[in-house]
Parts: structure tokens; sequence; C-alpha cells
């Protein structure tokens, strides 16, 4: 015979959170356990673990249990945060010592004559603003493209959503970084 029904049933019955049984369901399982040995041995054991539960006292903490625990909690977060912080200081210094070491072997072979440094350094600086020259030329006219391609209604719609976006990062960033805390 399945007893699981049953076995649900009288847990669903003894919750007070849960959905009541109906009626027939009630029927049933009062007369399963009149008759059912192992069933009734549950439902005896259930009841005396209730009894128990009801009997023993409660346990108050210490006293400045929760105080202590806070200061726990807030140094631990501490300590992750100075870790976080040294670790991407760590990165970055890394970053830089990585860069410089670069910019030292490339520059080795002109480091014997430094009029070559120098021509090489201002030869440089004329290529990226003559790059950033062509990349604002470029932009200028994908910009003047999409401009005259999507009306002005499209801008506003775009601008709100954009917005509207940008507003829910902050809210999820806030939400996902912001100190879980138990209050008593």
């Amino acid at each position: 015979m399945n007893h699981r029904n049953f076995e649900d049933w009288f847990f669903v019955s003894q919750d007070p959170q849960s959905e009541k049984l109906d009626p027939e369901q009630l029927a049933k399982l009062n007369l399963h356990l009149e008759g059912c040995q192992s069933c009734q041995q549950i439902v005896t054991a259930w009841r005396e673990v209730e009894q128990a539960f009801q009997r023993s006292p409660v346990v108050l903490p210490e006293m400045g249990f929760t105080s202590r625990w806070q200061k726990r909690l807030e140094a631990d977060r501490q300590r992750v945060h100075a870790m976080q912080a040294l670790l991407v200081l760590a990165f970055c210094l890394g970053v830089v010592v990585l860069l410089t070491g670069s910019l030292f072997l490339l520059a080795w072979p002109w480091a014997r004559t430094p009029d070559l440094v120098v021509w090489f350094w201002i030869s440089r600086v004329f290529s990226i603003l003559s790059i950033a020259g062509a990349i604002r030329a470029s932009v200028g006219i994908i910009l003047n493209t999409v401009t005259s391609l999507i009306p002005l209604g499209g801008w506003i719609l775009l601008v709100g959503l954009a917005s509207e976006l940008a507003v829910l990062w902050l809210v999820s960033i806030r939400l996902l970084t912001k100190p879980r805390r138990i209050l008593i």
C-alpha cells in the first residue's frame, strides 16, 4: 500500500501555514490512520517531537552575542575590502611595471642617441594627432548619417530608454553591493 499520500496529508494538516485538507481527504486520512500501524507510529512520533519542542526552554544567546557578531561581521567585511584593494593595487602595479619594461625594451636601441628618441616621440605625437583627426572625421560622418536616418521622436525614445537602463543598472549595482545585515 502507498503510504506517501497519507503521510503528506498528515503533515499538511499539521502545518498552520499550508492550505487545509478538504473534508473528504481528512476522512480518508483518519480512516487510514485507524488501520495502518506504520502511519500511526509516524503520527505518534511526530506528536512526541512536537511536545519535546514545546517543553524545551528557549535558549537565549549570551550577553553581547549580537554586538560581538556584528563587530566580527564588520571586521570580516573590512578585511575582504582591504584584500580586494590590495589585489587591485598589485594588479595595477604589475601592469605599470610590465608596460614600463616593454617601453624600456622598445626604446633601448634609441637610447644611445637622444636625438632619435626626441624625433621618435615627436613623430608619435603627430601620428596620434592625425589618427585622432581621422577618427573625429569618421565619427562625424557616421553621426550625420545616423541622425538623418532616425527621426527626432526616435532619438527621444532612445535617450529615454538609455536613461531608464542607466537607472536600472545603478539600482542593480546598489542592491548587489549593499552589505547584508541581519536585523535583530
